[in-house]
C-alpha cells in the first residue's frame, strides 16, 4: 500500500503524464500523419516537477538568444570596447536579472494598501506565463549614445575606460526615464491605444528591425568595427578607387584592410570566406531544425544553431589560428552574481528624448504582448494584468539599471511556445526564471557566451533582427490598410528607412576611426556651435541622436500624423467602406464594457506572438 502511494506520488508530482512523444519526436516533413497535441494546461494548473522544469527550459532557451545579444553587442569592440571581465559580467547580469524579474512577474505582487486607492487594487507583474528579458528597443540608443560620449574628446571610438564610463552614464539616465512607463502603467490602456494604435506600433517594431539588420550583417562578416573601417587608410586625402594618397611618401598606396577582431586570433579581413561560412552554417542549421526538428527543438532553434556554429568554430583553425581562444576562460569565475563588477553611474542629458520615446514604444508593445499571452492562455484580457505588466516593465527597468544591465521588459516570442506546447501554467514560468538564474550565476557560461566569434553571433542576430522586422509587418497587417494608413506608412517608413541607410541625413556626423571614407555622409542638419550653453548643447545632441535613430524619427512622425489626419471612414479601391471594430474580450476593472463597446486591440497573432524588441 505504501509502495503504491509512493508510485502514485512519483508519477503525479515528479514525472507527470505529459505526452513527451509529441514534444520530442522529430518531424517528418514528407509524412502525412500528424500527432494529436497534448492536453492544455491552464495558467493556474499545477505541473509535476519534471514537466515544469522541461517547459521552463524550453522558454529559457527560446529567449536566450534575445537576452544575450544586446549586452554582447554593447560590450563589443565597435561600441563600448569593454574589458573581458566587464563583458562577461554584463552577459551574466542580463541572465540573472531576467531570471529574477521573470519569477516576480509570473507570481504577481499586490501593492500594499492599493485596495484603498481609487481604481485599486494595483499589482506589479502579470500573474501569467509572461517572461522578462533585455529589450532590443534600447540597443540602437545605447549604441549611438556611447559612440557620441566616447567621441566628445575629438577622437572617435571608445579608448580605455571611456566605453564603460559612457555605459554607466546611460544606466543612470535609464533609471530616470523608466519612470515614464511607471506613470503610464496607471493610464487606461485604451487611451494609450488611441495615441499609438496597432499600425503605429508596427511601424516602430519594423524600423527597429531595419535599423538592427545592418548590425547583424556586419557581425556576420567578421565584426562591426572592421566592417565600418575596411577600405580606409590613415591619410586624410583619398584617391577614387582602391588607393589613398599617403602624405608621408607623397604617393598613392593600396588602402589597407582592417582585420576583424573578436574572432579568436584569426584577424581576417571583413567578409572573408571563413567568416561567411560560419554565419551561413548558423543559418542553415536554423533551416534544418525548422524542417526536421521536434516541437522542443523548434522552440530552441536559435540556441541550437548558435551551439552548432560555436562547436564548428572551436574545431576549426585558419593558418594555425583559432576562432575561439582561451582568453575569455583564463580569468572566468566559477560563480558570479550582481554587482561583482560595477560601472560608474552618471547622467547623459542628450539621451533623455530618445529613451523617453523608447519607453513609450515598449509600453504600447507590452500591452500587445500581455494581450497575446492572455489569448494564448485561453483567458480574457484583464486590465489588472496589463497594468501590472507595465508597472513591472518600468520598475524592473530601474532595478536592472542599478544592477548594471540594460532595461528589462516583457518578452513575447514565448507566446509561440505556449501555443505549441499547450502549457500556460505559471509553474513553467517560474521554472524558466530559475533556469535563467542558474545560467547567469555560473561564470563559465558567461565566458562561453563571451567567446562566441562575431561571425557566428552575426548569423544568429541577423535572423533575430529580421524576425523583429517581420513582426512589425505582421502587426501593421493585423487590420485593413486604408488610404490614410498607407499615407502614414509611406512618410514614416520613408524617413525611418532613409535614416537607417544614411544616418548623416538625421544630422549624425559619420567619422571612421581610421579616418574618412567614401559613400559616408556627414550630416549638417544642426551642427554643434561653441557659443551654445551646456543645456543648449545637450538639447542639440539629443535631437541629433533621436533624428539619427530610425525608429525614433519614424515613431514620432507616425504618432503626429495619426493625431492630425482625419479619422472618418475611408473608401477603399473597390468602393467599399471599411469600418473597424476592436475585439470585445477585454475586462476592465475601471468600467465594465457594454456588449458593443469598443475595447482593447487584441494582438495580431495570438498563436506565435510577436518578436520582442
Amino acid at each position: 500500500m505504501k509502495e503504491s502511494r509512493w508510485k502514485t506520488y512519483f508519477r503525479r508530482d515528479v514525472v507527470g503524464d505529459y505526452d513527451y512523444k509529441f514534444l520530442c519526436m522529430p518531424h517528418n516533413p514528407f509524412g502525412k500523419k500528424h500527432q494529436n497535441p497534448p492536453p492544455f494546461f491552464a495558467h493556474d494548473e499545477k505541473l509535476s516537477l519534471f514537466v515544469a522544469m522541461l517547459m521552463g527550459l524550453q522558454h529559457s532557451l527560446a529567449m536566450l538568444g534575445g537576452v544575450i545579444t544586446p549586452p554582447l553587442i554593447i560590450a563589443g569592440q565597435f561600441d563600448g570596447n569593454f574589458t573581458p571581465d566587464k563583458r562577461q559580467y554584463v552577459v551574466a547580469a542580463a541572465l540573472l536579472t531576467s531570471g529574477i524579474f521573470t519569477v516576480l512577474t509570473v507570481i504577481r505582487l499586490k501593492l500594499f494598501g492599493s485596495d484603498k486607492l481609487p481604481g485599486g487594487p494595483y499589482y506589479i507583474g502579470t500573474g501569467l506565463l509572461s517572461v522578462m528579458g533585455v529589450s532590443f528597443t534600447f540597443l540602437p540608443i545605447f549604441q549611438s549614445s556611447i559612440r557620441a560620449i566616447c567621441g566628445e574628446d575629438g577622437v572617435p571610438g571608445c579608448q580605455g575606460k571611456e566605453g564603460e564610463t559612457a555605459y554607466g552614464r546611460l544606466l543612470g539616465t535609464v533609471c530616470v526615464c523608466a519612470l515614464l512607463e511607471v506613470f503610464l502603467s496607471f493610464v487606461p490602456a485604451r487611451l494609450l491605444r488611441k495615441v499609438v494604435p496597432n499600425f503605429v506600433a508596427g511601424i516602430t517594431v519594423a524600423l527597429i528591425g531595419i535599423g538592427l539588420i545592418g548590425t547583424g550583417v556586419k557581425y556576420w562578416g567578421g565584426g562591426a568595427f572592421c566592417a565600418d573601417n575596411s577600405g580606409r587608410g590613415t591619410a586624410t586625402d583619398f584617391a577614387p578607387g582602391t588607393f589613398f594618397f599617403d602624405q608621408a611618401t607623397e604617393s598613392y598606396l593600396p588602402i589597407p584592410n582592417q582585420p576583424c577582431a573578436n574572432n579568436g586570433d584569426t584577424n581576417l579581413p571583413y567578409a572573408s570566406p571563413e567568416y561567411w561560412g560560419l554565419g551561413l552554417l548558423v543559418t542553415l542549421t536554423l533551416v534544418v531544425v525548422e524542417i526536421f526538428g521536434s516541437p522542443f527543438l523548434r522552440n530552441c532553434n536559435v540556441i541550437i544553431a548558435l551551439v552548432v556554429g560555436y562547436i564548428v568554430a572551436v574545431c576549426t583553425k585558419v593558418d594555425g589560428n583559432s576562432f575561439v581562444t582561451s582568453e575569455q576562460f583564463d580569468n572566468a569565475k566559477v560563480a558570479t552574481f550582481l554587482w561583482v563588477e560595477t560601472f560608474p553611474l552618471g547622467f547623459y542629458w542628450p539621451a533623455i528624448i530618445p529613451l523617453l520615446i523608447a519607453f513609450l514604444v515598449t509600453t504600447v508593445e507590452s500591452i500587445g504582448d500581455i494581450s497575446a499571452t492572455c489569448e494564448a492562455s485561453l483567458m480574457d484580457v484583464e486590465h489588472e494584468r496589463i497594468q501590472g505588466g507595465l508597472l513591472a516593465d518600468g520598475f524592473y527597468s530601474v532595478l536592472s539599471a542599478l544592477a548594471m544591465t540594460m532595461p528589462n521588459t516583457t518578452f513575447s516570442q514565448n507566446n509561440g511556445v505556449i501555443s505549441l506546447t499547450r502549457c500556460a501554467s505559471v509553474y513553467a514560468g517560474i521554472a524558466c526564471g530559475v533556469w535563467l538564474f542558474v545560467m547567469g550565476i555560473f561564470g563559465y557560461i558567461a565566458a562561453v557566451i563571451s567567446s562566441i566569434p562575431d561571425a557566428v553571433l552575426g548569423g544568429m542576430t541577423t535572423f533575430l533582427f529580421c524576425n523583429v522586422f517581420i513582426s512589425g509587418i505582421r502587426i501593421i497587417c493585423s487590420q485593413p490598410i486604408t488610404r490614410r494608413i498607407r499615407f502614414i506608412l509611406a512618410i514614416s517608413f520613408g524617413l525611418g528607412i532613409g535614416v537607417a541607410l544614411v544616418p548623416g541625413f538625421g544630422g549624425l556626423a559619420q567619422r571612421g576611426r581610421l579616418g574618412g571614407g567614401w559613400g559616408v555622409a556627414s550630416g549638417h542638419l544642426w551642427p554643434p556651435n561653441i557659443s551654445y550653453s551646456t543645456a543648449m548643447t545637450s538639447f542639440q545632441e539629443a535631437c541629433v541622436i533621436a533624428l539619427s535613430t530610425p525608429y525614433c524619427v519614424g515613431t514620432v512622425v507616425a504618432i503626429v500624423l495619426n493625431l492630425i489626419l482625419p479619422k472618418e471612414a475611408v473608401q477603399d479601391e473597390e468602393g467599399g467602406v471599411k469600418t473597424y471594430q476592436l475585439p470585445s474580450n477585454v475586462i476592465s476593472r475601471v468600467e465594465e464594457p457594454e456588449p458593443q463597446k469598443e475595447a482593447l486591440d487584441s494582438p495580431p497573432d495570438s498563436e506565435n506572438g510577436r518578436m520582442q524588441i
